[in-house]
């Protein structure tokens, strides 16, 4: 590394000093793996958990009461969670993590499918969250 940062028609070197080496790999422990496992963290999750972690967020910064399955696939407007089963597998993560609680509810003496709604732990907004 010090031979490409200060070459100036200097010839290739023969060898690496112990030096030299204990540099470049302090370099890769310290900077470029840490930048590596930021950056492509999110990609080894399993899409469940990438999911849950995308709606968690989504509830730290609007702060709901309640949330609702519908809403969040048709307004919220997250990657990968637009369609019902995915919402749903989040959610069901969310919730045994404690963080929302089935609260279906119906409007009026209707028959019909109750709607999804989850009520949000207000436990949550007392504590401090670093969300990216």
């Amino acid at each position: 590394m010090n031979w490409a940062l200060n070459s100036s028609n200097q010839q290739v070197p023969e060898y690496i000093s112990c030096k030299s080496f204990a540099s470049a790999a302090g370099l890769v422990d310290e900077y470029f793996l840490p930048m590596a496992e930021r950056t492509y963290g999110d990609a080894t999750m399993p899409t469940v958990e990438r999911h849950a972690t995308m709606l968690a967020r989504q509830i730290l910064r609007r702060q709901p009461e309640k949330i609702n399955t519908r809403e969040i696939g048709r307004e919220w407007k997250l990657p990968g969670l637009k369609e019902a089963a995915p919402i749903h597998k989040a959610c069901e993560y969310l919730q045994e993590a404690n963080w929302i609680d089935k609260s279906p509810s119906r409007s009026g003496d209707t028959t019909g499918r109750s709607k999804t709604d989850f009520l949000v732990n207000p436990k949550l907004w007392g504590m401090t969250w670093d969300i990216g």
